[in-house]
């Protein structure tokens, strides 16, 4: 049987294991509840019985002394409404035929004897382990006092985020992050229109299992505790920059809410100036007693300015079916001026040259996608999504190298036409003996056209004249399914899947086959949780992922850099293929340590070659393998929290180019987030990181220091915040040193910024909790 069949096989399993669901009857029950005064009653308790036997089949918590929600069960039932300090309220449901039961206003008598005082202590441990990971409570513990969920967010341990909202898994990069299982729409900035109280968990998989992509190293999803039924929420932020580069970013967001369909706007703006400079020194001696040197300097000034757009529409058609749909625009300019100078010695002959540049670069992207969600209830869903992007970018490069032989006047560019297109299917269910399952599909087509042009006039004792053109595309179809199982066994979590994935991989330059390869690719997971007793929770875990080359690394057009600098792209780069094991424990809720090993089979790095005195990088596949480990220690108080990691790692390099094995250094990295809490309403906070890396692949980064502290100011019940922040970054550096190659480099930012910001939310939304059906009516449904 071949790949093909193969894969055919496996499609139609899983769709078979999607379209498996159970057409239900269901009933929607909405009422309110009143004291003998018509006083509202919160946080009731509702109970829905069997009339024989008066056995709960399922229940809910209402926050709010209204209700309405859905069972799946159907007549006859009784109905039972409860409340500290009241008597039960008793209700038998007869009809059948009725969509909708209303109970109208429920009146509930007070006991005789007054309950004086009552505490209810919830003992919800913060950290926990599962069958996916560790999951941190927010709901009824305080990390539902914090300001912010970015705060939420980084309480979880290993998770950095920084003053902008962006998110870090240490050790594995920026994560997938999702809302509710579903990726997050408009960008990390759309959790700031949530409230802490608001997020009932968040879910962090540091090694994500077969359901996800396989180039995800890590997954971060945040289940909300409330939904959101009516009303309007949003924010208004401006962030204004001070600095070698002063600039100026607004933006804002809208949520509206109907009891039926939710609108998302998102409008974010930038415009200001930039800079880059760099400083270079290179020395590297060939086998054929040629050398090559050069000290190069670049400074580069511009200015750019920036606009995105994001839509988000969501229709809830009933409880069970929600259908929503995306839209994602960016579109951007970019201005630069810079000038290089550079004195370069090819054996025994000596340049010193200089060049004055002009670039402009644009962006234009646009994105949609729609998508449906099926949940009959809460242990039972099915997902369908399908989308679009396509973005186009154009880059201009003038340029004059006046030499001491001559003048070179050069015009080079590149235009890039991506699109991708995708659909996907998620199924999960839980049987009757709590075994969970769940099962997929994706397909996704990518399409990518480069168009690059070089033009060069040199103007000295010889003149001669260099031009070309290349066109290349890159065609890509992959094609995926997955079946993941899970099960607890008393204090055990369980979790063991199987993806694979499809590849289809064609690369035309000027028009010409240059490449047509297929492969099948097998990506299993398993994940094991025990907690013996609470507070202590251990967990090992496997994954196998991949991350293939991208576009520009497969063509083999030579990218003009300087007179005698090329670099050369390889089109038969192999896929990084990447397996993770790694061992994880937590002890309470303040201390958490994981120990990596990470295999990088084909990993992709640059190498150095002379051809007739031209200096050519081109890249080449080899294999590192990484030892790593993960400290995190938070401590939390009312006026005070701290989030620290520390990171240290050892790689193990193997360059094929040589068939031998390259020394390397550890690395350290460390990162801490401290905020106190001030009287009136002020916060001050600092933010830390020092990063030496050491060796990964054959370059050797530097030791890097990132600071930035600020204290902000809050009003209007800490919905109006006026921020004054100081951000420095060091210079960063890297030097490159293996056998015949001595490089160092340093990018040049050593210069501090100065930025103020005004931040202004709103949340005038009506909320329900997520009602939750419990185990017991499931079981009883499905016998």
């Amino acid at each position: 049987m071949n790949n093909s069949n193969k894969f055919r096989i496996i499609v139609l399993f899983c769709l078979s294991c999607i379209l498996v669901t159970t057409n239900l009857k269901s009933q929607v029950i909405i009422g309110e509840v009143y004291d003998k005064q018509k006083q509202p009653i919160d946080f009731i308790t509702a109970t829905i019985c069997d009339v024989e036997d008066t056995v709960v089949i399922t229940g809910f918590v209402s926050e709010a002394h209204e209700f309405n929600f859905e069972i799946s069960e159907t007549a006859p039932y009784l109905i039972k409404i409860t409340r500290l300090g009241y008597y039960p309220y008793w209700q038998r449901i007869n009809d059948k035929s009725v969509d909708t039961v209303k109970l109208g206003k429920i009146i509930m008598r007070e006991k005789a004897e007054e309950l004086e005082e009552v505490t209810v202590l919830s003992n919800v441990p913060v950290v926990e382990g599962n069958s996916k990971g560790f999951k941190v409570n927010v709901a009824n513990t305080n990390l539902k006092n914090l300001e912010t969920v970015s705060e939420v967010v980084a309480s979880a341990p290993g998770v950095i985020t920084d003053d902008q909202g962006n998110i870090e898994v240490l050790g594995r990069g920026s994560p997938l992050v999702l809302i509710n299982n579903k990726e997050m729409q408009g960008g990390s900035s759309v959790l700031e229109t949530y409230k802490p109280e608001d997020i009932k968990s968040i879910q962090v998989i540091k090694n994500p299992g077969a359901k996800y992509d396989a180039k995800h190293r890590s997954v971060i999803n945040i289940i909300t505790r409330k939904k959101r039924t009516k009303g309007i929420a949003g924010w208004f932020y401006n962030r204004t920059l001070y600095a070698e580069n002063p600039r100026n970013e607004p933006s804002f967001l809208l949520n509206k809410y109907t009891r039926k369909i939710s609108h998302m706007i998102k409008a974010e703006a930038g415009f200001g100036d930039s800079r880059y400079r760099e400083k270079a020194n290179t020395n590297i001696s060939f086998a054929d007693t040629s050398n090559f040197s050069n000290i190069y300097e670049l400074d580069t000034k511009g200015n750019f300015n920036s606009l995105d757009l994001k839509y988000i529409f969501g229709l809830e058609m009933n409880k069970q079916n929600l259908l929503g749909f995306g839209y994602d625009g960016s579109f951007g300019k970019n201005n630069s001026t810079g000038s290089i100078e550079s004195k370069l010695q090819q054996s025994d002959s000596i340049y010193n040259y200089a060049t004055d540049y002009e670039e402009v670069e644009k962006v234009n992207s646009n994105a949609f996608n729609i998508n449906y969600t099926y949940t009959p209830d809460s242990l039972t869903s099915l997902l369908l999504l399908a989308d679009y992007s396509g973005d186009n970018s154009k880059r201009e490069n003038q340029q004059m190298e006046n030499l001491e032989t001559g003048k070179i006047n050069s015009s080079y560019g590149n235009e890039v036409d991506y699109s991708i297109a995708s659909i996907k299917a998620d199924f999960s269910s839980t049987l009757k003996d709590f075994f969970t399952y769940e099962t997929g599909m994706k397909y996704v087509k990518t399409i990518n056209d480069n168009n690059s042009w070089f033009d060069s006039i040199f103007n000295g004792t010889i003149v001669s004249n260099q031009q070309f053109t290349k066109k290349t595309q890159l065609t890509e179809d992959i094609g995926a399914v997955y079946l993941v199982v899970s099960k607890n066994v008393g204090r055990v979590f369980v979790n063991a899947g199987l993806r694979s994935e499809f590849n289809q991989w064609r690369l035309y330059e000027n028009e010409a086959l240059l490449r047509d390869s297929s492969s099948i690719e097998w990506f299993p997971s398993a994940s094991c949780f025990y907690v013996p007793f609470e507070g202590l929770h251990f967990g090992i875990n496997y994954a196998r992922k991949i991350k293939r080359p991208g576009f520009q690394s497969t063509t083999r057009t030579l990218t003009y850099v300087n007179k005698y600098l090329y670099k050369k792209r390889n089109p038969y780069l192999k896929p990084i293929i990447i397996e993770s094991f790694s061992f994880q424990t937590m002890a309470g809720k303040n201390l958490s340590l994981d120990l990596n090993y990470t295999n990088y089979k084909n990993y992709i790095s640059l190498a150095w070659e002379n051809d007739n005195n031209i200096l050519i990088l081109s890249e080449e596949n080899f294999n590192l393998q990484e030892f790593s480990a993960i400290l995190n220690l938070s401590i939390r108080s009312k006026v005070f929290s701290s989030s620290n990691n520390f990171q240290i790692s050892k790689p193990i390099f193997d360059y094929t180019y040589k068939g031998e094995q390259t020394k390397t250094d550890i690395g350290y990295d460390f990162s801490t987030t401290t905020k106190f809490h001030l009287p009136y309403d002020f916060d001050w906070k600092f933010i830390v990181r020092y990063s030496n890396k050491g060796q990964m692949s054959y370059i050797t980064k530097k030791p890097y220091l990132y600071t930035s502290t600020g204290i902000s100011k809050f009003f209007l019940d800490k919905q109006l915040r006026f921020s004054v922040y100081a951000r420095y970054w060091f210079n960063e550096e890297f030097s490159v040193n293996y056998e015949n190659v001595v490089m160092n480099s340093e990018y040049i930012r050593e210069t501090p910024e100065f930025y103020f910001s005004i931040f202004y939310k709103f949340n005038k939304v009506r909320n329900k909790t997520n009602y939750n059906l419990s185990s017991q009516s499931e079981e009883k449904r499905r016998k």
